[in-house]
């Protein structure tokens, strides 16, 4: 559902039984009204041709398709698509942006604006895309915004964003239905529903006989059992979300099989940060100090490989203290047991802000501060002043 209940929402839901063809509708979920119908997006399969219709008249807004080629013997370029609108006429070129991120370019009245992909906590291979205004060396900032769901998804129209561009937006129609074409070269994948799965036909009957002679009792053949499918072994390695790893098995072959997944994700530099948990279960005696032994890991060799250093946060929720028969001395730390669960954060930014046990809440019992892992210290949630990490520290617990 949208941040801002005030804020423009149009539905993306594919047309049912209509390969091909995919709906744009204003939500009025809030209003209590039915949703409306703003723009219908058609797809040619022969020449990949996207058109955007009005779906009261018809009447053609704009088409978007790979851009032809300077040359007339050349080859047309896939990263360069041409969006053509109606009434007024003009020209959009989306271009992909050469990087190692994922990023598109357009103009629209001399304002250049990048579409990004999301891909951080999102399950299933869907990706959300953002439209923001570029502004180097300042930072970015979103007028649209596409979020998958599972009927299509759903996209935002930021209008206290789209306020702040500078020089003012004349035509703010027109930057809407360009914005829309270039979102289906990106949702594509909307356009192709699978085919229904057709009924199978009914046995026909077989013809009774003409002659007078009875048929031969003949007895039909037992049906043959077909063979159970084999069954597929299940993977340790068990991915939750695009940045989650969860350890399942301390195996030396699949802590292995582990670090190679996490440099992998590492390898994306739009990926923000990437979680390692072992989840309680019987063996968390050897899969919680295999993930804090699997993040150090990492972190050396995505270090070795190309000189960038990570940071390592922690949440051990699941650690308690020792019960020492309420004797120990006041103002002292409590011992800390080894903990059932672990969770460990490989980031690129600084989470001290994000983690659940970093700030104390005033109706709950005290929590340990966020410890870092390169400098060994823990960071007060009282005063945010630093205090040393108590003998031995979460090291302790697993012989680090």
């Amino acid at each position: 559902m949208p941040l801002d209940s005030n804020l423009f929402v149009l539905l993306v839901r594919p047309r049912t039984g209509a390969p091909g063809h995919v709906d744009f509708l204003v939500d009025n979920s809030g209003a209590g009204k039915a949703d409306e119908p703003a723009y219908e997006a058609r797809k040619d399969p022969s020449t990949g041709t996207i058109t955007l219709v009005d779906p009261y008249t018809s009447a053609i807004l704009g088409s978007s398709n790979i851009a032809p080629p300077p040359l007339p013997n050349a080859s047309p370029n896939p990263k360069h698509r041409l969006i053509s609108l109606d009434s007024p006429p003009a020209e959009v070129h989306l271009r992909n942006k050469a990087g190692l991120s994922w990023a598109w370019e357009m103009e629209w009245e001399e304002v250049q604006y990048v579409w990004t992909r999301d891909i951080v906590s999102l399950v299933g291979g869907d990706r959300g895309y953002t439209l923001s205004v570029s502004r180097r060396p300042d930072p970015n900032y979103p007028v649209v915004v596409f979020r998958p769901e599972k009927k299509g998804g759903n996209i935002e129209i930021l209008d206290y964003n789209l306020a702040r561009v500078e020089p003012a937006i004349a035509d703010r129609k027109g930057l809407e239905i360009a914005a829309l074409l270039a979102l289906s070269h990106f949702i594509d994948h909307l356009f192709s529903l699978p085919p229904s799965t057709a009924a199978s036909p009914a046995l026909t009957p077989p013809i009774a006989s003409t002659s007078s002679a009875p048929p031969p009792s003949t007895k039909p053949a037992p049906p043959v059992p077909s063979p159970p499918a084999p069954q597929r072994k299940k993977s340790s390695l068990r991915t939750l979300a695009t940045n989650e790893v969860e350890v399942t098995d301390p195996s030396p072959a699949a802590l292995d099989a582990y670090c190679e997944r996490c440099l992998s994700l590492l390898s994306d530099p739009s990926l923000l940060y990437l979680v390692l948990f072992a989840s309680p279960s019987p063996r968390s005696n050897e899969t919680v100090p295999a993930v804090a032994a699997l993040a150090e890991r990492v972190k050396r060799r995505r270090y070795k490989q190309s000189g960038e250093e990570v940071r390592l946060f922690v949440d051990d929720s699941g650690a308690g203290p020792v019960a020492d028969g309420g004797k120990r001395k006041e103002g002292s730390t409590p011992a800390l047991a080894p903990p059932d669960s672990l969770k460990i954060y490989l980031s690129r930014i600084d989470m001290s802000d994000l983690l659940p046990n970093h700030h104390r809440r005033p109706s709950m019992a005290p929590v340990r501060g966020v410890i870092n892992l390169d400098e060994g210290r823990h960071v007060s949630s009282e005063d945010g002043k630093d205090e040393k990490a108590e003998e031995g520290g979460w090291r302790g617990w697993f012989g680090l």
